[in-house]
C-alpha cells in the first residue's frame, strides 16, 4: 500500500497540474479516473472516492476560473498624478477575439475642467494604426476613444493606447472612473462586448517620490522630536510616535495632500521592509526568550491564541451573519489585521504584501488597528495602576519577572558601545543582502509548492514574496545565534526602528479616513476580536497565577508588537522594557506564519 500511495503523487500532479494531460483529465473525468486506477490499484479505490469526493469540486471550480480568465477584457489602472502636471494612463486588452480590428469604449474622467484628452497609440498595436477620442454623452469630462488597426492587419492584445490629459488645477479625492461600452470590431462586423475595468482616479499635492519621501521622513523626525519634549512625554506616553506615524499620513492622504498610491509604496514595501526584518531579528535573544520562563511563554502563547481564535470566529461570525455587508476579498483583509496583532506592524506589511490585500482594504484595516489596538493600549497603562491589586487576587508570583528584569540591565550595560563606521556599514551590508538573497528563493520555493507539488490552491494563500518573507524571518533568527547579534549592542535594532516608522508612513498614507464609511463592518469584526483576546487572557492569568505585568505585556507584544511592548512593560516596571521587547519578538516570529498559515486559510474557506 505504501508504494502504491506513493505511485498517486504524478496521477495527483496530473490532477493539478496545467499541462494538456491535466486540461483533459479536468474536462474528461474518466482519463484521470482510469489513469489513478491504473497508478494505484482497485484495491486503492476507498482513498480515491474520498480524493474525488475532496478535491473533484475544486478542480472544476478551477477549470471554470480558468475558462474565465480566457474572455476578453481591458485593463485600465487606477489613474494617478499631482496638481498642476499633466497626467497619463495606459489602456490595456487581454485575449482579443480573432480577426479584431478596432476596439472602442467610453470613459467619464470626473473632473469638469477635462475638456480635452490626446490619445496615442500604445506598443500592443500595429505602426500606422490610428487612434480618435471624441466627446462622449453630455460632453466633457466624457469621452469615446477609438483604436483601429491599418487596413489588412488586426490588433492581438497587449498595450492599446495611451492617454494624456491636461494638468489638474486642484486635488481629487479617489473617486470612481465609469467606464463602459467596451466593444471589440471584428473584420465581419461583429461586435464582442470586453469586461470593462473599474479605475478609480485622485490628484494628490504631492506625487513625486522624491519629495513624497522626504515629507514622510520629515513626518518621522517632527514626530519624534515632539516626543522629546518635556511637557509632551506624557502625552506620547500614552500615544506613541508609532500611532502618530500610521495617522498623520493618513491625515494628509485624506486631505488630498499625499496620494494613496505611490511607486514610492512599493518600493519601501519590496527593499526597505525586508532589510527591516532582518534589523530586527538578528538581534533576538532566543536564549533570553527562554529564560522567561514556561509560565511567561504559556501567557504569551494565551494571548496569541486569542488573536488566532478571535480573528476566526469574529470573521466567520460576520461572513455567516452579514455577508453581504462584506467586500469582496475581505479574507485578505483579515490575516493583515492578524498580522498587525500578532507581533506588530511588520508582520502586518508583509501579510498584507504576501496575500496581495487589495489597497482599497489597507485603509480600513489600518484605521481598525489604530483605533481599537491604541485604546487596548491606554487601558491596560491604565491598569498598571492597580497591578497590586489584581495580582494579590489572583495569588500571583512575581519574583521571576523581578529576576529577569535585574539580569537584563546587567548585560545591556556591560556590552552597549557607540557605533563605529564599520558597524554601521554591516548593518547595511547583512540587511539588504540577507534580505534579498532570501526574496530570490522565495520565486523557486513558491514554484515547487505551485509546480511540482501541484498545490495551486495553497499558492492563493501565499506567494512569492510571502515565502521571501518567511525565509526572511528565519535567517534573521538564524543570525542571531552568530556573532552578528552583537552589532545590536551598537544600534542595529535601533536603525531597524528608524526604517520600520519610515514603512510604517508609506502604509498610513495608503489609508483614507473615508474609507472606513465604505465598510465599518471591519470595525464590529475587530471589536468582538478583541473581546475574543481579552477572555483568553483572563483564562491564562486564572490558570497560570502569572502578574498582571506579563498578561499586559504578553497582551502588546501580539497586538502592538516591539514598539509598543516595551511601553506597557515600562508601565509596569521600569526596567521591563526589555522584556517586553523579548516578548513580542515571541510575536514577531510566529506573526507571519500563523497569519499565512492558519488565519488566511481558514478564512478563504469560510469566505462568502
Amino acid at each position: 500500500m505504501a508504494v502504491k500511495m506513493f505511485a498517486m503523487v504524478p496521477s495527483m500532479k496530473l490532477f493539478f497540474g496545467k499541462t494538456p494531460e491535466a486540461q483533459q483529465s479536468r474536462v474528461g473525468g474518466g482519463g484521470f479516473i482510469a489513469a489513478a486506477f491504473r497508478a494505484t490499484g482497485c484495491r486503492a479505490w476507498p482513498f480515491w472516492v474520498f480524493g474525488i469526493l475532496l478535491l473533484g469540486p475544486a478542480a472544476w471550480q478551477s477549470a471554470a476560473a480558468e475558462q474565465a480568465a480566457r474572455e476578453p477584457y481591458m485593463i485600465i489602472g487606477d489613474i494617478r498624478g499631482a496638481t498642476g502636471q499633466p497626467v497619463e494612463f495606459s489602456a490595456v486588452v487581454r485575449h482579443l477575439p480573432a480577426g479584431t480590428v478596432a476596439v472602442e469604449w467610453s470613459m467619464h474622467l470626473v473632473l469638469p475642467e477635462f475638456t480635452q484628452a490626446v490619445i496615442r497609440p500604445g506598443r500592443g498595436v500595429p505602426p500606422n494604426a490610428t487612434v480618435d477620442v471624441e466627446p462622449g454623452e453630455g460632453g466633457p469630462p466624457a469621452f469615446r476613444f477609438r483604436v483601429s488597426a491599418p487596413e489588412g492587419e488586426v490588433l492581438r492584445g497587449g498595450e492599446l493606447a495611451t492617454v494624456t490629459l491636461p494638468a489638474p488645477g486642484r486635488m481629487l479625492q479617489r473617486a470612481p472612473v465609469a467606464v463602459s461600452a467596451v466593444r471589440a470590431v471584428t473584420v465581419d462586423g461583429e461586435q464582442v462586448v470586453l469586461s470593462p475595468p473599474q479605475p478609480t482616479i485622485a490628484f494628490a499635492l504631492f506625487h513625486d517620490p522624491i519629495p513624497l519621501f522626504a515629507l514622510l521622513a520629515g513626518c518621522v523626525g517632527f514626530i519624534f522630536w515632539l516626543g522629546q519634549l518635556p511637557a509632551l512625554q506624557g502625552f506620547f506616553r500614552y500615544f506613541p510616535p508609532l500611532i502618530w506615524c500610521y495617522f498623520v499620513p493618513m491625515l494628509m492622504t485624506t486631505a488630498g495632500i499625499t496620494p494613496d498610491a505611490s511607486p514610492l509604496y512599493a518600493f519601501m514595501s519590496r527593499v526597505v521592509l525586508p532589510a527591516v526584518l532582518v534589523l530586527l531579528l538578528m538581534p533576538s535573544d532566543v536564549r533570553g526568550i527562554a529564560r522567561l520562563g514556561g509560565k511567561a511563554v504559556l501567557m504569551m502563547l494565551f494571548a496569541t491564541t486569542g488573536i488566532v481564535v478571535g480573528a476566526v470566529v469574529s470573521f466567520t461570525l460576520f461572513a455567516k451573519a452579514m455577508p453581504g455587508a462584506l467586500p469582496d476579498d475581505a479574507w485578505r483583509a483579515v490575516p493583515a489585521l492578524a498580522g498587525s496583532w500578532i507581533g506588530g506592524s511588520a508582520n502586518m506589511v508583509a501579510v498584507i504584501e504576501s496575500l496581495g490585500t487589495p489597497p482599497g482594504l489597507i485603509g480600513p484595516m489600518v484605521i481598525v488597528d489604530t483605533v481599537l489596538a491604541y485604546s487596548w493600549l491606554g487601558l491596560l497603562i491604565a491598569l498598571s495602576a492597580y497591578q497590586g491589586k489584581i495580582d494579590k487576587y489572583h495569588r500571583a508570583d512575581s519574583r521571576i519577572v523581578d529576576e529577569i528584569s535585574a539580569h537584563l540591565k546587567a548585560e545591556h550595560a556591560a556590552n552597549a558601545r557607540d557605533p563605529r563606521i564599520v558597524d554601521v556599514a554591516l548593518m547595511f551590508a547583512v540587511a539588504f543582502v540577507v534580505s534579498q538573497l532570501c526574496l530570490s528563493l522565495g520565486g523557486p520555493v513558491h514554484s515547487f509548492f505551485q509546480t511540482i507539488l501541484g498545490w495551486e490552491r495553497f499558492s492563493e494563500v501565499i506567494n512569492a514574496f510571502g515565502w521571501g518573507i518567511l525565509l526572511i524571518t528565519a535567517a534573521g533568527l538564524a543570525l542571531s545565534f552568530t556573532r552578528l547579534r552583537a552589532l545590536d549592542y551598537c544600534g542595529a535594532s535601533s536603525l531597524g526602528y528608524v526604517g520600520l516608522y519610515l514603512l510604517l508612513t508609506t502604509y498610513g498614507a495608503r489609508a483614507n479616513l473615508r474609507a472606513i464609511l465604505e465598510v465599518p463592518v471591519f470595525f464590529g469584526i475587530g471589536f468582538v476580536w478583541i473581546l475574543i483576546h481579552i477572555a483568553f487572557l483572563y483564562l491564562g492569568l486564572r490558570l497560570l497565577r502569572v502578574p498582571l505585568f506579563l498578561a499586559a505585556t504578553s497582551s502588546m507584544a501580539n497586538i502592538g508588537g516591539t514598539a509598543s511592548a516595551p511601553v506597557v512593560a515600562a508601565a509596569y516596571n521600569q526596567s521591563m522594557a526589555p522584556v517586553g521587547l523579548l516578548m513580542a519578538i515571541i510575536g514577531s516570529v510566529l506573526g507571519t506564519p500563523l497569519a499565512l498559515f492558519v488565519i488566511a486559510t481558514i478564512c478563504r474557506a469560510v469566505a462568502p
